[in-house]
């Protein structure tokens, strides 16, 4: 049985009926608001992996973001009252610490970092009884870690 031709239409002949292969018409092609979309995530988590191997690849993470890391745990730490956590990031390992030295309510955020060298200072912002504060303490870099010194006067 001779196929019929569809080539005046752009599609492909016809398959003859029974073939398991043939299942209809060719599907539509997507909008090119949702082709848009799809190439734009797609270039979104090329671009992160990229960021990510071009970190693993051309070194880890530069001495600031280890002393905003730095400040990131000083202030779970309080948040937490987690003296393990407090005693592994301290120079000198906290010790005597408590954590009912931490008064309820206090709550602590990240601050202001700097860095010069092997050393800085590490922001915290303190919030409790309804007014706020910063501090500043010294850090440290000790081989390739940094750990949260005295408090800046």
């Amino acid at each position: 049985m001779p196929q019929a031709s569809q080539g005046a239409q752009g599609l492909p002949p016809a398959s003859p009926a029974g073939d398991p292969q043939f299942t209809g018409p060719p599907a539509p092609a997507p909008t090119k608001g949702k082709k848009t979309g799809l190439i734009a995530a797609i270039a979104a988590v090329l671009v992160a992996g990229a960021g990510t191997a071009a970190f693993l690849l051309f070194g880890g993470e530069s001495d600031e973001d280890k002393v905003n890391a730095l400040a990131e745990q000083m202030a779970t730490a309080i948040n937490e009252r987690d003296t393990e956590l407090a005693s592994s990031i301290s120079c000198d390992g906290a010790p005597g610490a408590s954590s009912d030295d931490v008064p309820d309510g206090v709550e602590a955020s990240p601050g202001a970092v700097t860095v010069t060298g092997d050393s800085g200072t590490v922001g915290l912002k303190i919030s409790w009884l309804g007014k706020n504060m910063e501090l500043a303490f010294e850090a440290e870099k000790r081989g390739d870690d940094w750990c949260v010194g005295d408090p800046v006067e």
